[in-house]
């Protein structure tokens, strides 16, 4: 038979090791969480020292980029018209090697003068990406 003594030890061994994994799994997180708090600290005085930071050179760069992109998707298709501009359109065309098949295809450009000022599609999504980004970095502060 064993001993009661042994029992009884054996068991605050065991209870005594599984709290002792415990407060260490505790201090490990609980270390964890304050470096985590600090990293978030830094980060935060980080992010405060950035928003702090004024520099006119690139507010007034932001502002003539977006003013040039609105002055071409907006103003020039309205006012161009009125100064009597030229634009000049390229058109490729391809032509196939015809009956042979070891023939290359031929490729030819041509030049083409429209009067007045063409926009592409792309220059609108252009323009209001520019708006979005610079309206939406105004209503930030």
């Amino acid at each position: 038979m064993i001993p009661l003594e042994l029992i009884t030890g054996g068991v605050s061994f065991i209870l005594s090791f599984a709290s002792k994994c415990f407060a260490m799994k505790q201090k490990s997180k609980h270390e964890e969480r304050i470096a985590t708090l600090q990293a978030l600290a830094g980060k935060e005085t980080t992010l405060q020292n950035a928003r702090a930071f004024k520099e006119e050179g690139i507010s007034f760069t932001r502002r003539t980029i977006a003013f040039a992109v609105i002055g071409a998707a907006f103003i020039a298709p309205i006012a161009m018209p009125f100064m009597d501009i030229t634009t000049y359109i390229q058109q490729i065309t391809t032509s196939s090697g015809g009956f042979w098949p070891f023939i290359d295809p031929t490729v030819e450009a041509a030049w083409y003068p429209l009067p007045g000022y063409v926009t592409a599609p792309l220059l609108g999504h252009a323009a209001m990406a520019v708006l979005g980004f610079y309206f939406g970095q105004a209503n930030h502060k």
